[in-house]
């Protein structure tokens, strides 16, 4: 006889079966999905959603093709939000065509929006703490970072991926935190929370008198050390948020520096059953492996004991037989390697500035160099021999030599103003710039070039003087840490350029001393300064009405005019600064709130658009 209480019964155990397989089967992908090579041997590129990706999938079976088991992609929206269920299948396309080569498909995200400058007029980060500086004042573009919904809100496309995992096959998810300044807060919440566990701390303490009350106690660091406390407890609750979702998630960031910021993510991301991977840009700029990596990463694996330490190198700062020598002892020594930007191994994009290989040599020589390494690396591995790598021949690689662009230099006509006596001071440049000195004949061109990045931008620089019809009278290098000082005799009387350059997009930065009276720093498009220092411009009167100052979204800078008080330009991309008349002089001095190194000025309206380094000693156009 019929049972429908038995059927009713057996379809319930049906489902409950089935269920559980389905469990079984997303576990099961979860714990494929969570399982890293031994060493990962990785490149990196970029995507925007919607975009084209012949470029990725290309590299992609380049990678495969070259030993490879990795790529890294960010993953970008331009809009103010990420719509990942919308663009899903282009991810997994790209994650599927990764798994297919033999690759591990690791996302990368940045905050959004992208350079984490907070938005006071966006709804969502209205309600989010702001930070409030030393001297009291509150910092409108930045977050309060030991807020646990600012790490939410800056990475709440996280959860987007976290939760379509089942659908995309990805192996890790990292976050890029370069762009997020990381300033200290004396606001009200984290002082009361401090003066409650640290009795004889009044709470009734002013804002603005909080760090000089701690100073004059010799207790600033016992408070800085208080507030990473809570951005580390802000960024651990953000971090076990997305492992609530998925335990098995593996979780990673970039870029590992050694300042407290990178130390609280050395300490938050992995867990005792996931690892995290921390991406450091130790070999990036050409040092290579040294012992100097090694002790990195092992503060790195000190800090939790699941860490992966993954240094990156940049193709372009390497000769190929170097990049065997670093990425086979870097993957060998750490966990691995990656390499950026794969765009720089493309043919079909990296001809774009600061994408190029050096010497124009074909990308397949540097694609066969890193095979070379990987190759040696996956033998290591299975004979055991990874702790003692010796397949290659160890050796220092050798900086390469920053290029220098002949077409940017044209001459003008200058003349010179001033007594032409005063010190002479040291300017501090970066990128490629040039600097105009006036000579007469047979007077003795004098110039002290510095490389002062050392081994952090271990790239040489590259220098050439010109004389007015840009015949080279001196072509030079300035090896890593070095300081170079030569004389030239002045053929004829006139301008001579010089010509410095320390490398594309932010490699090493220089000291430039002229001794020869009268120079000027070509500022006709723009001139690059990095640190604070002091520089003249000719003011209102002779036809600059302003002086436009460009920084990085991530940093901040005090200028003041003329001696006046110092004015605090807080991370603010560009500034107009009203010129008065005569001769100005034009501090640039540390903030208060973020770190300050780079800085562009220009003159856009400018009639005399060039720098001086002493108000005596300048260098005026011809008519």
């Amino acid at each position: 006889m019929y049972n429908k209480g038995k059927e009713r019964m057996l379809l319930k155990m049906r489902k409950i079966i089935a269920m559980s397989s389905s469990l079984c089967a997303l576990t099961m992908l979860a714990a494929a999905q969570a399982e890293l090579p031994e060493r990962i041997l990785s490149g990196y590129s970029g995507m925007f959603l919607g975009s084209n990706t012949d470029h990725l999938e290309k590299m992609i079976r380049e990678l495969g093709k070259y030993k490879f088991n990795s790529i890294e992609v960010k993953i970008q929206h331009e809009r103010r939000s990420m719509d990942l269920p919308g663009h899903a299948d282009e991810v997994v396309r790209l994650a599927k065509l990764a798994n297919e080569n033999g690759l591990i498909f690791q996302i990368y995200l940045y905050p959004i929006p992208y350079d984490g400058v907070r938005r006071k007029d966006w709804e969502e980060h209205a309600a989010l703490p702001t930070p409030v500086d030393a001297q009291g004042n509150i910092v409108e573009t930045a977050f309060n970072l030991s807020a646990p919904e600012v790490w939410k809100q800056l990475f709440k496309h996280a959860y987007q991926f976290v939760e379509l995992r089942e659908k995309i096959p990805f192996a890790t998810l990292k976050f890029d935190i370069e762009t997020i300044a990381h300033t200290y807060s004396y606001d009200d919440a984290t002082w009361g929370k401090f003066c409650a566990a640290n009795p004889g701390f009044p709470e009734a303490t002013a804002p603005s008198e909080r760090e000089k009350l701690l100073k004059s106690r010799n207790e600033l660091p016992r408070y800085q050390a208080f507030f990473e406390q809570e951005v580390e407890k802000a960024v651990k609750e953000f971090a076990d948020s997305l492992h609530a979702i998925d335990p098995t998630l593996i979780l990673g960031y970039m870029p590992a520096h050694h300042g407290w910021m990178s130390q609280v993510f050395n300490r938050s991301l992995a867990t005792e059953k996931t690892p995290a991977i921390v991406d450091g840009w130790d070999m990036y700029n050409g040092e290579g492996y040294t012992d100097r990596i090694a002790e990195h990463g092992k503060r790195i694996k000190d800090a939790h004991k699941n860490n992966r330490f993954v240094p990156w190198l940049r193709p372009n700062s390497y000769e190929p037989e170097d990049i065997t020598i670093s990425a086979y002892y870097g993957a060998a020594n750490c966990d691995g390697y990656s390499l950026w930007s794969l765009a720089m191994l493309d043919e079909n994009t990296n001809k774009r500035r600061g994408y190029d290989l050096p010497g124009g040599r074909q990308a397949a020589l540097y694609l066969e160099a890193f095979k070379t390494a990987n190759e040696a690396i996956y033998a290591d591995l299975k004979e055991n021999t990874i702790g003692t790598p010796q397949r290659i021949a160890y050796r220092p690689v050798k900086a390469l030599v920053s290029p220098l662009d002949y077409s940017k230099i044209i001459v003008p006509e200058l003349l010179p103003a001033g007594t032409g006596e005063g010190p002479t001071p040291r300017l501090v440049l970066r990128d490629q710039q040039t600097i105009f000195i006036y000579a007469k004949a047979g007077e003795e061109i004098k110039v002290a070039l510095s490389h002062l990045a050392g081994n952090e931008r271990p790239i040489a620089l590259r220098y050439a003087l010109f004389d007015c019809d840009k015949k080279v009278l001196r072509e030079e290098a300035v090896s890593v840490g070095s300081r170079d000082v030569f004389t030239v005799m002045a053929p004829h009387t006139g301008i001579y350029a010089l010509a410095v350059a320390g490398g594309v997009g932010g490699q090493a930065w220089y000291g430039v001393e002229v001794f020869t009276p009268y120079f000027a720093v070509d500022a006709r498009t723009k001139a690059y300064f990095f640190n604070p220092q002091t520089i003249y411009v000719a003011g209102k009167d002779a036809g600059n009405p302003e002086l436009l100052l460009t920084m990085q979204p991530t940093e901040s800078h005090k200028r003041a005019i003329n001696d006046e008080a110092p004015v605090e330009i807080v991370r603010s991309a560009l500034n107009s600064i009203a010129l008065p008349d005569g001769i100005v002089k034009v501090a640039f001095l540390r903030s208060d709130v973020t770190w300050s190194q780079n800085f562009f000025l220009s003159f856009p309206r400018g009639k005399i658009p060039f720098i001086y380094g002493h108000p005596e000693r300048r260098l005026v156009p011809a008519e």
